[in-house]
């Protein structure tokens, strides 16, 4: 049987307002542009008119359809979409509501076409004024089967009228939904840069939410009692590990976690040397104590001594013995880390003072008035050159300074005494033994 028909094809939703938690809801469904079905109203059709409810055209014969449009074609018709995502649907129902008005037929047979294949109901018929047919379909007559919301875009609803003359309208084609929220948990990402160095560590904190119910959340546990609310933070940690928490929460307070591990070093300690000797001068063989200190570094601290004469110790406080020079002695500290501080002390040896201990003898002890006799003085032990005085006292009221050899001639008989006296470079004195000479 060939119809003209009003009809409606379904696409997806009109709007929908619905919250996140996970429970039953319902919507309706209304074409695109054609408002939504009010009350059952007896309505002329005019040019205002809103197609979907009027079909006023008289069909040319029973086998007719009766459209919207004259002819025989039928009318596209599409439903506007809301976010119907994250949902579960569990029930799509198909509702047909039609009127007929004729004034002497007033019968008409309701129809569906699924993807081009009519499906109608037993005809309809009253005695009255219009003709009312109300059937809803929980289930699609072409499968048997629950709609699907794709098969609702291959879908037309109309109506045949019984006689080839009166007027008719379809006064609404609409679908109801029920269905169910899905409460979807976020997923958390956690990042950071750098996540391991000496302190005090800069770290920035990257956070990514996914997924989850509405606006998201974040917070950060740093893991060293400190915390923020800032989806991309930075934190300064000092040294030791950490685990970084990122919590993501969504406004149905699902919440999902992420971490990310931190390892923070102490600082490189350099140390410090200090070193110190007594004494620091003095006379050969000069023995120094020696203490040395270090502060600061990593670990624990090794010494080692330089002497300056070639000569090392690996000995914290060493003592060392010098002889007659000048030197420097070099500490050096070392940590576990191989960094290495110094620090040096300046020792000053002199050579010993050398007391002069000498002795004298006359060639001669007898002599005359015309002979000189020759006195000689030696060292038994040298004093500190350069020497300051070499006197010779011959007894007889002359004395002369120079050498450790001299001759003297005595101008009258007598007995004297002669002695030598050296004055070294220190100003250390020795004295000769006396020298009798017996002059004639």
């Amino acid at each position: 049987m060939v119809k003209k028909t009003c009809f409606l094809l379904w696409a997806l939703f009109c709007s929908l307002a619905f919250t996140s938690m996970a429970s039953a809801a319902q919507v309706t469904l209304y074409p695109t542009g054609q408002g939504s079905y009010s009350q059952w109203t007896n309505v002329g059709c005019s040019s205002g008119s809103l197609e979907w409810q009027c079909v006023d055209e008289t069909p040319a014969s029973t086998s007719d359809y009766l459209s919207t449009k004259k002819g025989n074609t039928l009318e596209s018709f599409t439903f506007s979409s809301t976010n119907l995502s994250n949902v579960e649907i569990s029930n799509i129902t198909l509702m047909y509501y039609a009127m007929q008005e004729a004034p002497s037929k007033k019968c008409f047979e309701p129809l569906l076409r699924i993807s081009g294949t009519d499906y109608t109901a037993a005809t309809q018929c009253t005695s009255s004024s219009y003709a009312y047919y109300v059937q809803s379909y929980t289930t699609n007559p072409a499968t048997g089967l629950a709609w699907t919301l794709s098969e609702l875009n291959n879908l037309e609803a109309g109506m045949e009228s019984a006689s080839s003359s009166g007027g008719g309208r379809v006064a609404q084609v609409f679908v109801i939904v029920d269905y169910e929220n899905i409460d979807l948990i976020p997923t958390a990402y956690a990042s950071a840069s750098p996540t391991s160095g000496t302190s005090p560590l800069l770290v920035y904190f990257n956070g990514t939410g996914v997924g989850g119910d509405g606006t998201l959340s974040y917070f950060w546990d740093f893991g060293d009692g400190s915390n923020s609310s800032v989806q991309n933070p930075s934190h300064t940690y000092s040294e030791g590990n950490y685990t970084a928490t990122l919590y993501v929460s969504d406004i149905d307070n699902d919440v999902a976690s992420d971490s990310v591990n931190i390892y923070v070093e102490a600082a490189n300690q350099v140390p410090t040397a200090y070193a110190s000797a007594s004494p620091t001068s003095g006379t050969t063989p000069l023995l120094v104590y020696f203490n040395g200190t270090g502060v600061g570094g990593d670990g624990t601290l090794s010494y080692f001594w330089d002497f300056g004469d070639g000569s090392n110790s690996s000995v914290q406080n060493p003592s060392h013995t010098y002889s007659e020079g000048n030197y420097t002695a070099t500490l050096y500290v070392s940590d576990i880390d191989n960094d290495v501080a110094s620090d040096s002390v300046n020792i000053y040896v002199e050579a010993a003072n050398q007391v002069p201990v000498i002795a004298a003898y006359a060639m001669q002890n007898t002599t005359n008035t015309s002979t000189a006799v020759t006195f000689v003085g030696y060292f038994i032990e040298t004093g500190d050159e350069p020497y300051n005085y070499i006197l010779w006292d011959f007894g007889d009221g002359t004395i002369v300074n120079g050498s450790m050899v001299y001759n003297h001639t005595y101008n009258a008989s007598g007995t004297y005494y002669a002695n030598l006296t050296v004055v070294d470079a220190n100003w250390d004195y020795a004295f000769s033994n006396n020298l009798e000479i017996l002059v004639y």
